[in-house]
């Protein structure tokens, strides 16, 4: 049960990430989230903290809208999806005023997935 509670809040910390990104780089409250995936404010807050597991129509909600369901579950690739608009969304990024913020949240998003060799 504790391997489960685990990946919900490494799941939830990267969903958070996408939160932050979002909106070409602004971010997005956890209410403003919820409406563009048609959740709640509170259920987006529970993914983030690992109290609920995301469910298969999230994610593919998330990859709808250009987030990469892979670096979701497990951390590897592209915060974005390999489709038009996940290539939209990185443009959008790296073009708008909040770059240099977003850049920095992405960068953060990479390193707590980076793991100390022991």
């Amino acid at each position: 049960m504790e391997i489960m509670h685990d990946l919900a809040k490494e799941i939830g910390i990267r969903l958070r990430n996408i939160r932050q990104i979002a909106a070409g780089g602004q971010g997005l409250t956890s209410d403003e989230f919820g409406l563009l995936l048609e959740e709640t404010g509170e259920r987006i807050r529970n993914y983030e903290t690992g109290r609920t597991l995301l469910n298969v129509k999230l994610l593919i909600k998330l990859y709808d809208i250009g987030y990469n369901p892979i670096y979701i579950l497990k951390g590897e690739g592209s915060i974005f999806a390999d489709n038009e608009q996940g290539k939209l969304i990185k443009d959008n990024i790296f073009k708008s005023e909040h770059r240099e913020i977003a850049e920095v949240k992405l960068f953060v998003a990479a390193a707590g997935e980076i793991k100390p060799k022991r």
